[in-house]
């Protein structure tokens, strides 16, 4: 099943945000955990998610992130001061463009275009707020569950996914891909191509019950159990596609046949030009790679 709508889908496990841009709670028997850092356009909506579903968020004590891309780290300055006990993760790399001037100046302009408003000053400052820095494989040991640390560059060279393995959840953010319909994946291979493969395959070893996806939601049961023979299948055909036009189109026309084609969800969170120049570096990454 996919379920590309906000609210509950277990007992212990809630989708926030928006359905295009979620971000996940976990409940324990005594503390909460956040997984995904949001958009500043969405962050009056998670605070009020997240105090209708949790009754004192004290109780938050882990916020784990993703990657570094503008769109899983937009809430992070504004929610942070609501959570007075939270701890937050994110791989090395993340943090190290976390503490980048230029880096964080970038993420809170593109923020900004999508909310279509300059905020003066955050709460908080991304610079400043305290990570732990998690490393591929090691577990970390919370009141909710053991998190599993699990490396998957190629989307970004910074991106982790994480298993929670009490619930037997799988959060993988853009690392398979993007879902655009009910078996067709468009790959988000905008750091490296072969390292994202790579990661698939890697993420497709475990037998997860529920998948959590970067955006659009959550897959269970067969959907789950598919994903990532249907993420390789869809970057196989992507390679094929462009293949065959790659020496018939010019690029910019191979950039509007691919947002033509592969466009199909809620990209509100994308200015036009963000996305077209992303489609350029995938295209790159494949010819640069020998891919195509």
């Amino acid at each position: 099943m996919w379920i590309n709508k906000v609210g509950t889908v277990q007992d212990h496990f809630a989708i926030l945000g928006t359905p295009s841009n979620p971000v996940y709670l976990i409940k324990g028997d005594d503390e909460y955990a956040l997984v995904e850092g949001g958009l500043t356009r969405d962050v009056a909506i998670v605070i009020s998610q997240l105090k209708h579903h949790v009754s004192d968020l004290s109780l938050i004590k882990h916020w784990f992130i993703t990657h570094s891309h503008y769109d899983h780290c937009g809430a992070i300055e504004s929610i942070y001061p609501y959570l007075e006990n939270v701890q937050l993760y994110a791989s090395e790399d993340a943090v190290k463009n976390f503490r980048n001037e230029k880096y964080v100046k970038k993420i809170r302009q593109l923020n900004a275009v999508i909310f279509d408003k300059d905020i003066i000053e955050f709460p908080s400052d991304l610079q400043e707020i305290p990570f732990v820095i998690v490393k591929d494989n090691q577990p970390i040991e919370t009141s909710i569950g053991t998190w599993e640390i699990i490396y998957t560059p190629g989307h970004s060279s910074c991106s982790t996914s994480l298993y929670h393995k009490e619930s037997n959840i799988l959060f993988v953010s853009d690392s398979l891909g993007e879902k655009i319909d009910e078996k067709k994946w468009f790959p988000l291979a905008f750091d490296h191509v072969g390292k994202f493969i790579d990661s698939i395959n890697k993420l497709s070893s475990l037998k997860p019950d529920v998948i959590a996806l970067g955006h659009n939601g959550v897959l269970t049961d067969s959907d789950a159990e598919m994903a990532a023979v249907h993420s390789l299948r869809g970057y196989d055909e992507f390679v094929k596609l462009i293949s065959d036009l790659k020496n018939k189109l010019s690029l910019e026309q191979l950039v509007d046949m691919i947002t033509k084609k592969y466009k199909k969800m809620d990209h509100s969170f994308i200015p036009d030009n963000v996305y077209r120049k992303s489609i350029e570096v995938l295209l790159h990454n494949l010819q640069t790679e020998a891919f195509i």
